[in-house]
């Protein structure tokens, strides 16, 4: 006879207990006929079709992801669930705790909240009938959770490099939108996600605005995610919603955020010089006119922004030079 040994963490301090014998390493537990099987050493010869019941070793697994899971510890619960997957490449609670799973060892160099939707989209499939819009809604509600903390790190990189934080918010506001776009999520949920993303967009920094002029034709994210997910429930208000008029266009496309020391600069210059003569005010009218199209046409092409950004400094650095503050500034209403 063989020691009685843990198939998951290799330990052979195994104590029987409840009529089972419990690993008291990992916590795996083994009822009597698995740990007689364990034990017997040589070959046994077997005829017929036999089948191998996992179902015990992968509840084991599942658990252990779990655990790993609920103690931050990502790489375990990845693992765990894999291994649970090898077994049964079918079971959609191992795809769907996979999927809370991987997306919380995203960068924004590496968006591995990808690989979170790829597996959400698995676990919904593979999940029953009846069990499919619970899914659905629930790892949503989940990866909706990693997007946020993704959007937190693009936040900080704003602080050092508007115009690249810009560009993963844009990034990652398009993964979010795949996310909802996941199959059999109800109504309430998709809602209820649209309205966190409007709440966002009005509540957070403006680099999130800044993204969408630049990025995504001057649309606030969540209008484009309602016209994707629930084209019928858009208002005509929405349907023709942009970001507020008195955005400016071109200084945002070429510093990546509406609130930067340079872009508050020029709204202070716009709405206390411009604004307070007739032809300053004609001058604004214009430029709003005519921006919106120029950053459509062009705003996300390399020379677009060389040509103006040098002519921006100038203008921003002869405006400072002359008085006019950096600091952190709320726009007039035009």
């Amino acid at each position: 006879m063989k020691q009685l040994t843990c198939e998951m963490c290799g330990s052979t301090d195994l104590v029987k207990q409840e009529g089972f014998f419990v690993c008291q390493t990992c916590g795996t537990k083994y009822s009597v006929e698995e740990a007689k099987k364990m034990m017997i050493e040589g070959t046994v010869e077997v005829k017929g079709t036999v089948r191998v019941d996992d179902s015990s070793k992968i509840n084991n697994y599942l658990e252990l992801a779990k655990t790993a899971y609920e103690g931050d510890d990502i790489n375990s619960a990845i693992l765990y669930c894999d291994k649970a997957l090898e077994i049964d490449p079918n079971n959609y609670n191992a795809w769907m705790l996979r999927a809370k799973t991987v997306g919380w060892g995203s960068s924004l160099a590496n968006k591995k909240v990808r690989q979170s939707i790829t597996a959400a989209t698995k676990a919904i499939a593979l999940a029953p009938e009846n069990e499919k819009e619970k899914v659905a809604d629930e790892l949503i509600t989940d990866l909706t959770k990693q997007i946020y903390s993704l959007i937190n790190l693009a936040e900080k990189l704003a602080k050092v490099s508007p115009v690249e934080a810009a560009k993963h918010i844009h990034t990652i506001m398009t993964i979010w939108l795949s996310i909802i776009k996941l199959p059999n999520a109800s109504k309430k949920t998709l809602r209820e996600i649209i309205d966190l993303c409007k709440v966002m967009s009005e509540t957070t920094p403006s680099y999130v605005g800044g993204a969408a002029i630049t990025h995504n034709n001057n649309e606030p994210y969540w209008i484009t995610f309602k016209k994707a997910i629930l084209p019928d429930e858009v208002t005509s208000v929405e349907r023709e919603k942009k970001q507020g008029k008195s955005g400016c266009y071109v200084a945002t496309c070429v510093y990546g955020s509406y609130d930067c020391p340079q872009v508050w600069t020029l709204r202070r210059y716009r709405d206390n010089t411009l604004g307070s003569t007739w032809y300053g005010r004609a001058f604004i009218r214009t430029y709003y006119a005519i921006s919106p199209t120029l950053v459509k046409w062009f705003g996300k092409t390399k020379w677009f922004k060389k040509m103006w950004k040098g002519k921006l400094d100038r203008m921003v650095k002869k405006l400072q030079d002359n008085g006019v503050e950096s600091t952190p500034y709320n726009d007039k209403k035009w």
